[in-house]
């Protein structure tokens, strides 16, 4: 009994659940893809790397609205999934200016926001248009990925780069 074309067809197709794997698995090497660009986590290792991928979260911001305002104390790293990210610099009694080109797909920023306890944020940044991030918490990454501290002291150089946040 050959299979006919339909047949044939009918297996090669994926089920949902191979489908989602697929994707996820897809999402995830563009992530890695931002995150190796990441100075800060040159010094982590592929295992440490993908705990982090697994331990960010998905957020969708709208047009418009403000991931956080200038001033705002700083705990959060984020990387850009898709949609672009303005860069919004405020002054009293003043519409804030919007400086540089927009961050987009693969872009991060809030990076700081690990290394530093008083981190305060330099500027605020705001969606433009619809933008998905994935972000993580300082004290998240430090339960599930490692201290920075620690792991930054492996590499002579960043350690040297890094240090003074910790002061």
């Amino acid at each position: 009994g050959r299979q006919t074309v339909g047949e044939q067809q009918e297996s090669e197709k994926l089920t949902a659940s191979q489908l989602s794997v697929l994707y996820e698995a897809m999402e995830n090497a563009e992530i890695e893809q931002a995150l190796l660009r990441v100075p800060l986590f040159a010094v982590l290792s592929h295992s440490e790397l993908a705990t982090l991928i697994k331990a960010l979260t998905p957020i969708v911001v709208n047009n418009g609205e403000y991931i956080y305002k200038q001033g705002d104390e700083g705990d959060t790293f984020f990387v850009i999934f898709s949609g672009d990210v303005e860069k919004v610099v405020e002054s009293p009694g003043k519409p804030g200016i919007v400086m540089g080109q927009p961050l987009t797909t693969g872009h991060y920023f809030g990076q700081l926001g690990l290394l530093n306890k008083n981190e305060r944020r330099s500027c605020s940044m705001r969606a433009r248009g619809v933008v998905e991030l994935r972000y993580i918490r300082r004290a998240d990454f430090y339960e599930k990925v490692g201290d920075l501290q620690a792991l930054l002291q492996r590499d002579p150089a960043e350690w040297r780069r890094y240090q003074s946040y910790f002061k």
